[in-house]
């Protein structure tokens, strides 16, 4: 599991690839500037000579990847069938493009599971606690389902939803010691956020909204499992930072 994604494993499990790929472009002058042979670089040269050499790095960044989707029906596959190409011609671009990413040094010193707000949790707490789940601006709850993904939206202020993330999380860390950590961010889903007063009042935007639910999560994570991380995203309608003071650690 590893390429435009990242490795997945511990970093230093790829200590020496990264070690290799570095020595190759920094001390030999090979390239990998985009995917495929023509972007390979490898300079011709009859001999290479490097004096002694301490060369010592650390990733700037815990984890690194590229967001890319080859699945069936997405906008690269569509454009590789408007282009003629057969399945086997995609699959080979694929592979070029795991394979340049890989030159890159993505990868992770974290080991965190993903998750997201399924329709499980419609059907184990909708008719139990519906006020769990987002208002509209209807004035209802959002008690479906999307069609497709079947992902739910919360409503992330509410003391019951955190509660059970909460519980989720420390559950799924002891189930599995050597995962660093476990994602907490909203479901990718229809509907709008929550536009009850408790979640307008943790501030104006949808990023102050979410930016104060993970913050509720990770204070009560780190005191159950110090060492441990939750981990969210900035995206969708809250990739802009919130406008008001939110607190973590």
């Amino acid at each position: 599991d590893w390429g435009w994604r990242g490795h997945r494993n511990p970093g230093h499990l790829r200590g020496t690839w990264h070690g290799v790929c570095t020595f190759l472009e920094d001390y030999v002058g090979v390239r990998w500037l985009w995917p495929g042979e023509l972007g390979e670089v490898v300079p011709g040269a009859k001999d290479i000579t490097v004096k002694d050499v301490d060369h010592r790095d650390a990733p700037a960044l815990v984890t690194r990847a590229l967001r890319a989707n080859f699945a069936y029906g997405s906008t690269w596959h569509n454009a590789a069938l408007a282009l003629g190409l057969d399945l086997a011609e995609q699959f080979a671009m694929m592979e070029e493009v795991i394979r340049w990413a890989d030159h890159q040094r993505l990868g992770s010193s974290l080991s965190v599971a993903s998750t997201e707000f399924s329709k499980e949790w419609l059907d184990e707490f909708g008719e139990e606690h519906p006020d769990w789940f987002a208002m509209q601006p209807s004035g209802k709850r959002l008690l479906t389902a999307m069609p497709g993904n079947y992902q739910v939206r919360m409503c992330l202020s509410n003391p019951g939803v955190i509660d059970e993330v909460v519980r989720r999380v420390v559950a799924y860390l002891d189930a599995h010691p050597d995962v660093s950590g476990y994602g907490i961010a909203p479901s990718d889903v229809y509907g709008s956020y929550c536009v009850g007063e408790r979640c307008k009042a943790w501030g104006p935007t949808t990023s102050d909204l979410v930016a104060h639910y993970a913050a509720a999560v990770a204070e009560r994570v780190a005191k159950l499992r110090p060492g441990k991380y939750v981990h969210a995203l900035a995206y969708d309608k809250y990739n802009d930072a919130p406008k008001s003071d939110v607190k973590f650690g």
